[in-house]
């Protein structure tokens, strides 16, 4: 069974250009029961570049934490485009 869910970050890491754990504003239980979790970054130029980031937080089972990937996002269509850049 797959539940993703979403949850609310500090007031500070609003628009920031990163994130990490201590960014989260929701309960610790949270983080230590879930196997992944995610960040979606998107400041003010990214949104109109039409760009964000997807950045690797927490992973259970496997070693790529901290690692982000960059996305591009056409509304117009629906369409989301994986980037090649990755740090």
């Amino acid at each position: 069974l797959v539940v993703i869910s979403a949850t609310q970050v500090a007031r500070d890491a609003f628009n920031a250009n990163d994130m990490n754990l201590k960014d989260m504003s929701e309960s610790k239980a949270i983080l230590e029961t879930c196997d992944s979790l995610f960040a979606i970054l998107q400041n003010e130029q990214m949104k109109k570049d039409k760009i964000y980031w997807l950045k690797c937080l927490k992973n259970r089972d496997g070693e790529f934490k901290w690692i982000k990937a960059r996305f591009e996002f056409d509304s117009r269509f629906m369409y989301l485009k994986g980037d090649s850049v990755i740090e």
